[in-house]
């Protein structure tokens, strides 16, 4: 009998040993055949649409933090970068792009704010066979390399290392530097950022659209200002629900989580704070006029539709707690939006 036992305690160890064996084989393997794809994919151009984003000239960048930006330019003047220019990104707002070059060692710098991010800090630079180096200190993608291209990400990493790595892994035979070739440059090194991003998963199309449709709605500039200021942005699984047009008067709706409150934002600036809690785990009305947790904590579409359900029912629920920041409430007939559909 015991060594029957002991013969089974053998064996379980050894099944042990196997599946964990196997289970790193099939996870190596499977990182390596998704690298592969990505590569593929990229290499034929991916499936993503086509990223349009011009760049015009501008005198001066309304920089949200100046002592952080002229902290960055003064370090990348002392590494031997000259600025080439200050452009803004006409289809993305409140987006600006400094352009800088060393132009002994033909280096590019791309010095870039936008709403959803502090000061993104890009080094690139281009051999004459067309392969390109680019490190940056925004995003989460992992070191990536390629036949034509190399993309380093530090997140939240100094100019200094940024420059230290530029140089590291700088290619041989640099190109030339044209200063007017600049926009150009960049437009090209934001679509394949983005389409890289996309291919890994980490946005989709309809958040690279997001801003432009933004931009293109009826949403006026002093919202867009309002929202950069309170630094309310989008998170790309959101998208759905966070601008659609209601009639007339409110133009714009504003999904914001913090802590258990719910921000509506009109063309009327009146932010409207609704303290019941509402996600995509709350579902359907209780008999005091708040909300009902569902078993489900995943469950976008429920959301989207309470979402909608919460929206027609301001001013028709009187048990419905509002927090008004003015006086004068909107008109209940004017809060209707659309019913949700797939």
């Amino acid at each position: 009998m015991e060594a029957v036992l002991q013969f089974l305690g053998a064996l379980c160890l050894v099944l042990v040993v196997i599946a964990i064996g196997g289970f790193i084989y099939v996870r190596y393997k499977f990182r390596k055949l998704s690298k592969e794809l990505i590569e593929n994919v990229v290499n034929m151009g991916g499936t993503l649409p086509p990223i349009s984003i011009s760049l015009e000239p501008i005198e001066s960048i309304p920089w949200p933090d100046t002592a952080e930006v002229d902290a960055t330019i003064r370090q990348l003047r002392e590494f031997g970068f000259e600025e080439v220019g200050s452009y803004f990104i006409t289809n993305l707002p409140n987006t600006y792009v400094l352009g800088m070059a060393d132009p002994v060692r033909n280096y590019w710098a791309a010095l870039t704010t936008h709403p959803a991010a502090h000061l993104m800090v890009d080094l690139a630079c281009e051999d004459q066979n067309g392969k390109r180096l680019n490190v940056a200190d925004s995003g989460h993608e992992p070191n990536r390399n390629n036949e034509s291209e190399q993309i380093i990400r530090l997140p939240g990493a100094t100019v200094g290392t940024l420059y230290t790595t530029l140089q590291q892994h700088r290619p041989e035979n640099i190109q030339e530097i044209i200063p007017t070739e600049f926009p150009q440059y960049f437009e090209l090194i934001y679509r394949r950022s983005m389409e890289r991003r996309y291919i890994t998963g980490e946005i989709s199309v309809d958040h690279i659209d997001f801003v432009e449709e933004l931009t293109q709605s009826q949403v006026d500039p002093a919202t867009l200002e309002f929202l950069k200021q309170s630094n309310l942005l989008p998170k790309p699984d959101d998208r759905d629900i966070i601008i659609e047009e209601l009639q007339e008067r409110v133009t714009a709706k504003w999904w914001e989580e913090f802590g258990d409150r719910l921000l509506v934002i009109t063309d009327q600036m009146e932010p409207l704070e609704i303290v019941e809690a509402m996600d995509s785990s709350w579902d359907g009305w209780n008999t005091k006029g708040g909300l009902e947790r569902d078993a489900d904590r995943h469950a976008p579409k429920k959301g989207r539709e309470l979402f909608w359900s919460l929206v027609n029912t301001l001013g028709h629920n009187e048990q419905f707690q509002i927090h008004e920041s003015v006086e004068t409430p909107i008109p209940a007939d004017i809060i209707v939006g659309p019913e949700w559909t797939d």
